[in-house]
């Protein structure tokens, strides 16, 4: 599965570092900054969900497939998504 081969660090549009590693050969943990870490479910080859449904983490995107866009609902109450891109950082 693609998790097992997501364990990379993402340097996000706005600043943060999104640190990701494979749990499992469907789940990833993901890890900004110094936030907890969350836990993402694959529910397709290149797509990973927050249990809570809040967080979406899409990768291979892009022309070279090293893209990653993350997308949040900052407020539930607004329904309001947040969508970050970000290029793969350096190793």
């Amino acid at each position: 599965g693609l998790a097992e081969q997501i364990r990379t660090t993402y340097g996000l549009s706005n600043g943060w570092r999104l640190k990701v590693e494979p749990l499992s050969r469907r789940t990833i943990e993901a890890r900004i900054d110094n936030q907890k870490p969350m836990r993402l479910h694959a529910v397709s080859t290149d797509t990973f969900v927050s249990r809570n449904g809040m967080v979406t983490m899409q990768f291979d995107q892009g022309e070279s497939g090293d893209d990653m866009t993350l997308s949040y609902v900052a407020d539930a109450r607004l329904a309001q998504v947040v969508v970050i891109s970000s290029r793969m950082a350096q190793r």
